[in-house]
């Protein structure tokens, strides 16, 4: 962890090992310049027409979103309550729901709502149940997503998106 990182791709595994998730001034300047630079550009090119038709779209999604979240949490309830309390299950659903109310259609269409659903159970996991004092809660928060996935009975070659996902919430690559 001596080195800074900076010439890593923030939010992958190596630049996380290296950096233990810490940003320099530098790389956090910079990404919330674009994460502003996105907003606006989404705000300025959004027509005004869409109002009731995308809410409804939206509303689908979450929908759908929501019947998919069902039999995940009735497998992973009680484990994600027993290590992060109620208060963080509800964060989690809601990280979820709002998720699938944001993507477009398109990215909608190609979303693997298992994993995301566990993406999001186990996103701040690591915030309650550090393994290691002062490194990035993300590492643990992706390990958990694994067992999460693991006691759904996932092929383990379907954990490295979710993973990825939970990583890169803290530290996101804005492109």
């Amino acid at each position: 962890m001596g080195t800074s990182g900076s010439d890593l791709e923030i939010g992958t595994d190596q630049w996380l090992v290296r950096t233990g998730g810490r940003l320099t001034l530098m790389q956090a300047l910079k990404i919330a310049a674009q994460g502003f630079h996105q907003t606006m550009q989404s705000r300025l090119s959004r027509k005004s027409q869409h109002g009731e038709s995308q809410a409804s779209e939206q509303l689908g999604r979450v929908n759908k979103a929501r019947d998919h979240l069902t039999p995940v949490l009735q497998v992973l309830r009680d484990r994600v309550i027993d290590r992060q309390g109620q208060a963080m299950l509800n964060h989690s659903c809601r990280t979820y729901l709002l998720g699938a109310a944001l993507l477009s259609d398109e990215e909608f269409r190609r979303i693997d709502f298992t994993l995301a659903a566990v993406a999001a159970l186990a996103h701040d996991d690591g915030l309650v149940n550090p393994s290691t004092h002062g490194n990035c809660f993300t590492a643990d928060s992706a390990s958990e997503a694994n067992f999460l996935l693991e006691k759904l009975g996932m092929p383990e070659k379907s954990f490295e998106p979710a993973r990825a996902a939970v990583i890169a919430h803290f530290q996101p690559v804005l492109t």
